[in-house]
């Protein structure tokens, strides 16, 4: 991933100057194990996929996926994040403010979305 994210901002200055978006969601894989998935945006390059976790035998609250976001984003480069669409977890939230008060947190919208269709429905 690194090639990747190198080949698309060779010296890190597009990421530096606009800043990148971290996303992060839950699937499944063909196998049917629970995944928790992450990729990185930068100046609407499509996103680059930065890891899967495997979590089946882990719970997956706020403290755990929060932890595992907070991971790729030091590995990352913390400065160079302003943005961050995850979980619709508010604890979850909370704790990635913590640690990052300069990066805005917000929900993924089609999650939301999704949500509330559900309800209605």
């Amino acid at each position: 991933m690194w090639t990747k994210i190198k080949d698309r901002d060779p010296d890190g200055s597009i990421s530096t100057t606009h800043g990148s978006t971290y996303v992060s969601d839950g699937w499944e894989s063909v196998d049917h194990l629970p995944l928790i998935n992450s990729a990185f945006i930068t100046a609407n390059d499509g996103g680059v996929y930065w890891r899967s976790v495997d979590t089946s035998g882990s719970v997956k609250n706020a403290e755990y996926c929060a932890a595992l976001m907070i991971e790729d984003i030091y590995q990352f480069g913390c400065t160079k994040v302003v943005l961050i669409t995850c979980t619709t977890m508010k604890k979850c939230w909370s704790i990635l403010m913590d640690e990052f008060p300069w990066i805005s947190v917000l929900p993924c919208q089609p999650h939301v979305i999704s949500l509330l269709l559900n309800d209605i429905g």
